[in-house]
């Protein structure tokens, strides 16, 4: 009897934490709705079979009552044999609800309930992990929107350098552009002004030739009438006048090729200027 209340007491324990393990899980995955079924299943399961245990138990242990209770009230006999047969019987009644077959029945079920509770905590701790990898995807989710968020920025900005890097090539560019274009009116007026220069220079020098030319023709008749003892005022005069003439012209060369000289110097004289300023 005492083998018997132990063994229901350890399985009532038993289906006690099952069901409190079940119940604890299938509140903790309410979220999940196929874990929920699974679970309340199970649970079910565990309910089913803890009924049968329970009925297993109570029947056994009323038969045993029964038996104990019919042999306990027949009427004692002189008999000697009778008694022990009786004592016989209850010693096998005894050993019928002692039989091992079925306490390893009834252990192996509690075995079994067993399992489906480990089973049970497995599942939840699967469920745990999966909805915690679930937060973990979303957080990675939400970090890589930052990140590519991030990227567009870094992008846009590149971008932006790139036309900024661009608009100022442009405008280089466009100084440089005016820079040449001043450079290139400066030589055409250079060139204008050489031109006439040397216009000027040319004319000086036919002038000067033209001079020379009637300075040896005077010095020639000069001469010509000196060796024939005549003395000649008027060629006298003439050679005096183109003498002098021959010095005009050559004083308006050497003007007019140091105006030349200076019309070089001028444009360099100003970009010396330029970049002296510049660098100031």
């Amino acid at each position: 009897m005492s083998q018997i209340e132990e063994l229901q007491s350890r399985i009532t324990a038993a289906m006690d934490r099952i069901g409190a393990g079940v119940e604890t899980l299938v509140d903790q995955m309410g979220s999940n709705a196929d874990a929920d079924a699974a679970l309340q299943s199970a649970l079910e399961e565990e309910k089913l079979a803890n009924a049968q245990l329970e009925e297993r138990l109570k029947s056994i242990k009323a038969k045993h009552a029964a038996e104990l209770e019919a042999a306990q009230s027949a009427e004692p006999v002189a008999d000697g044999p009778d008694v022990d047969a009786l004592q016989a019987e209850l010693d096998g009644l005894k050993a019928q609800v002692a039989d091992t077959s079925e306490i390893d029945g009834l252990k192996a079920e509690l075995a079994e309930a067993t399992a489906k509770l480990v089973a049970a905590e497995a599942a939840k701790a699967e469920a745990n992990a999966a909805a915690a990898d679930a937060g973990e995807v979303e957080s990675l989710r939400a970090e890589l929107e930052e990140l590519r968020a991030k990227a567009d920025n870094t992008e846009e900005v590149d971008g932006l350098n790139i036309e900024i890097t661009a608009l100022k090539a442009e405008l280089a560019n466009s100084e440089r552009l005016d820079e040449l274009k001043s450079e290139l009116n400066m030589l055409r007026a250079e060139r204008v002004s050489q031109a006439d220069v040397t216009t000027q220079l040319d004319k000086d020098l036919q002038r000067l030739r033209k001079a020379n030319d009637l300075l040896r023709e005077a010095n020639a008749a000069l001469r010509e009438a000196n060796e024939a003892g005549v003395g000649e005022p008027s060629l006298i005069n003439q050679a005096m006048l183109a003498e002098l003439e021959a010095l005009r012209a050559s004083r308006a060369t050497d003007a007019a090729e140091a105006k030349a000289i200076l019309s070089r110097l001028e444009p360099l004289l100003a970009q010396a200027d330029l970049a002296e300023g510049e660098d100031e």
